[in-house]
């Protein structure tokens, strides 16, 4: 019997679907990824709570419960969730937001409108290299 390669798993936690379907689009197309999608803070986290996710890509400013909630919660029940490695996506210039998350530990970030798709996936393959 041949042995299965273990398949990297990746979140998309991101309110905008055009962004989220083209990543997850993109992502699922390499060989060695699985891609769930989250369009909120809340369904991210059922989603850590029932997959080990190896990387996720998480927006700051989501409906319900925003990227920082999600990072705070997964910190303080770390038995409950897995523990990605984190990229924040953001479209804001916030960055008390940012520097907010990154007080929290874990992470890089990046301005969406800075970065193209392409980009965005070689800094996935990198992550996860």
């Amino acid at each position: 019997m041949l042995k299965s390669k273990y398949m990297k798993k990746i979140l998309i936690a991101d309110d905008e679907p055009s962004l989220r379907s083209a990543l997850s689009e993109l992502l699922s197309d390499e060989a060695d990824y699985t891609v769930f999608q989250a369009e909120h803070g809340v369904e991210a986290l059922q989603i850590l709570k029932d997959e080990k996710i190896d990387l996720m890509l998480l927006d700051v400013d989501m409906p319900f419960l925003n990227g920082v909630g999600v990072v705070k919660e997964i910190q303080e029940k770390k038995t409950e969730y897995s523990q990605p490695e984190i990229l924040i996506l953001t479209n804001r210039g916030d960055m008390d937001m940012v520097s907010e998350m990154v007080t929290l530990k874990m992470f890089d970030y990046l301005i969406k409108s800075d970065h193209s798709l392409d980009e965005i996936i070689q800094l996935v393959r990198e992550k996860l290299a």
